[in-house]
C-alpha cells in the first residue's frame, strides 16, 4: 500500500480518494472501501492458503485423541501460540 504523501486525488465523492490508478479507494478515516485488482488477487490467494490450512487443521482435530497425542502433533499445534 502507498503513503499518502503519494496519493492521486480525483474527482470522488466528498471524503473519499484512489491510492493509485488502479483504483484502491480510501475513505477520510483510512479505511479501504475497495481494492486494487492487485490487491484482489493477492486476498484471494491468501483466502485459498487459509482455507487450505483450515481443512489440515480441521482432519488434525478430527484425528487427535486425547490419550494418544504424539509429541509432533503437540508441536504442531502450539506453533501457533508463538
Amino acid at each position: 500500500m502507498q503513503h499518502a504523501s503519494s496519493t492521486t486525488h480525483h474527482s470522488m465523492p466528498s471524503g473519499m480518494y484512489s491510492l493509485s490508478g488502479d483504483q484502491a479507494l480510501v475513505d477520510h478515516e483510512g479505511t479501504v472501501r475497495r481494492l486494487s485488482t492487485a490487491q484482489r488477487e493477492r486476498l484471494s490467494q491468501d483466502l485459498t492458503v487459509v482455507q487450505t490450512n483450515l481443512h489440515i487443521l480441521n482432519d488434525m482435530l478430527t484425528e487427535l485423541q486425547p490419550d494418544a497425542i504424539s509429541s509432533d502433533d503437540l508441536e504442531l499445534l502450539q506453533v501457533g501460540q508463538l
